[in-house]
């Protein structure tokens, strides 16, 4: 399979509105993704063969995906007509669209690939938030296979920079897929984890990742526990991290978060109301992994020449199924 045969999120449900276009950009196509009818979406590609206009800056009428230049218009798999040459016909290429976990999604026709099911267990889902980084994909799946930056950035979550020699990283690994288990003493975290963890005295981090690549996705689990009961903390989190090649320099990383409470019972607990913020934490957290990947003196995918550490193991694993699953 090729990585068009995938279903990839591509924009929240809510950016896309009823009457226009938004263009968007996957595995080196653009694409302008439109709602022929409220019930439905789909996806064309963003030009326009009469004189090349981005079909993304048109609008929708009656159905169809209308040009600003000179007004051809489009069905939503692509057949299109010109208002001045009836008799004229043209086409452009369709992808299909679906619209699940509020957010968009498309992929390459023809291919029988299923919709990612994403697993909340019983942590309360929160909402999707998107990032766009200028960067390849196998670098943005190296910062996310990893904790060890958390020691110098990330100042609201990770390892205590003055006891992080003590975190520990294990791998296991299949064909497919590869989970990597990250443990180690805490720093100090935000105020609404202060709150959830009755943080008093120093708690162990946990943060464990599972990586699949048809599409490439890791599911993330954050939590925090007692080093002397075992005892988890009252905030955890899950977060399904998908990862979108524009093009060989461009990523897009959409994230569907959940939360889980141990107090009061049912899933997210008090932090219900306070949805709005876990996405604001959130957004700001992978900021801080944009500006890393977006700062990097080489943009180079190849491991080579690197000084790797006990963490980086994930690297080679990353680019052997990619190769395998993604890129084929």
């Amino acid at each position: 399979m090729a990585m068009l045969d995938f279903w990839h999120p591509v924009m929240r449900s809510r950016d896309l509105p009823s009457a226009g276009a938004v263009g968007v950009r996957l595995a080196g196509r653009s694409m302008a993704v439109f709602r022929p009818a409220p019930d439905r979406i789909a996806a064309v590609e963003d030009l326009c063969p009469h004189r090349r206009m981005r079909l993304s800056l048109g609008t929708v009428r009656d159905g169809r995906l209308v040009c600003p230049y000179h007004g051809w218009s489009f069905d939503d798999v692509g057949q299109g007509e010109s208002p001045t040459t009836p008799k004229m016909k043209a086409c452009v290429s369709h992808f299909e669209c679906r619209e699940a976990h509020g957010a968009v999604w498309v992929k390459g026709p023809g291919a029988d690939a299923p919709l990612p099911a994403l697993e909340f267990g019983d942590h309360l889902p929160v909402g999707v938030v998107i990032h766009r980084v200028r960067a390849p994909l196998e670098l943005v799946l190296d910062n996310f296979s990893e904790v060890e930056h958390t020691v110098a950035i990330h100042p609201a979550i990770g390892f205590d920079p003055l006891r992080c020699s003590e975190a520990v990283v294990t791998f296991d690994a299949t064909d497919r897929a590869f989970t990597v288990r990250n443990a180690g003493p805490a720093k100090r975290p935000p105020l609404l984890n202060r709150i959830g963890l009755w943080f008093r005295k120093q708690y162990m981090f946990h943060s464990d990742y599972t990586f699949t690549f048809e599409p490439p996705r890791s599911v993330v689990d954050h939590r925090w526990t007692d080093p002397a009961t075992g005892r988890e903390a009252m905030l955890r989190y899950r977060l399904h991290h998908f990862f979108v090649p524009e093009g060989p320099g461009a990523t897009r990383i959409v994230t569907f978060a959940g939360v889980k409470s141990h107090w009061p019972v049912g899933p997210g607990g008090g932090v219900r109301p306070l949805r709005w913020l876990i996405r604001r934490m959130l957004r700001t957290s992978i900021d801080e992994d944009v500006w890393l990947l977006e700062n990097l003196a080489d943009q180079s995918v190849s491991p080579a020449g690197m000084t790797l550490t006990k963490f980086d193991k994930a690297l080679g694993l990353t680019r052997e199924r990619l190769n395998s699953y993604y890129y084929a």
